[in-house]
């Protein structure tokens, strides 16, 4: 029995495509965390989920773009569905930004941090919908704008984080492939962002400078 599982679960991965399609069905029982640190906010809205989403596992990847104050981020809050278990860690991917769209030289900081998951009581086709808080506050990353900043899954398993039809700023893109050629949502799916909070301390960006200056003295 316990060889039957892995290998059904071993398929379950191997056949997850880039792209999971459904609609929302089911009523929210969660409680989002408190906080008065937000750089950034689009909150979870079924009125307004894209009803195809894109993968962010293997070489699969998913950014939107933030173009806030330059800050610490210590907190990445997002939804998200996966046909497997869900995770306790993901990374967190902050890609430079390259004349409005995601560097193709990749991801400068590509970290994984332990994430608390909850479920919605919400539901994505007949996949549940996940709550899942990425604690960086050990170790927080600074983000100098504009720049774009996504999920990704590294443990074997599955991940698609959820977004929404409102776009701010510039729409999400994707990768479909190894490497880091980003296409639009709308190139595959359908113009949207995700669904995330961003939270951390900002500073400014003299602030950084002298720190660093003062760093490279010793």
């Amino acid at each position: 029995m316990k060889v039957l599982l892995v290998l059904l679960s071993v398929v379950a991965i191997s056949f997850a495509s880039g792209t999971l399609s459904g609609t929302p069905s089911g009523t929210a029982t969660y409680t989002l965390p408190g906080t008065d640190d937000q750089l950034d906010s689009y909150t979870y809205n079924a009125a307004e989920q894209m009803n195809n989403i894109g993968a962010s596992f293997d070489d699969y990847a998913v950014c939107d773009d933030y173009n806030g104050m330059h800050a610490y981020l210590e907190t990445y809050t997002m939804w998200g569905v996966t046909t497997g278990t869900a995770p306790t860690a993901l990374e967190v991917m902050i890609i430079p930004d390259d004349s409005g769209v995601p560097s193709a030289s990749g991801p400068s900081s590509q970290v994984s941090y332990p994430a608390t998951v909850t479920d919605t009581g919400m539901m994505y086709g007949s996949y549940t919908i996940w709550l899942a808080v990425i604690d960086l506050s050990a170790a927080p990353v600074v983000i100098d704008t504009p720049v774009w900043i996504g999920p990704h899954r590294a443990d074997g398993g599955n991940w698609y984080p959820i977004g929404g039809t409102t776009v701010s700023g510039s729409e999400g893109y994707r990768t479909v492939a190894a490497g880091w050629t980003w296409t639009p949502f709308s190139d595959t799916l359908v113009a949207g962002d995700l669904f995330k909070i961003l939270e951390g301390t900002p500073y400014s960006a003299l602030e950084r400078n002298t720190w660093a200056g003062i760093k490279n003295m010793f």
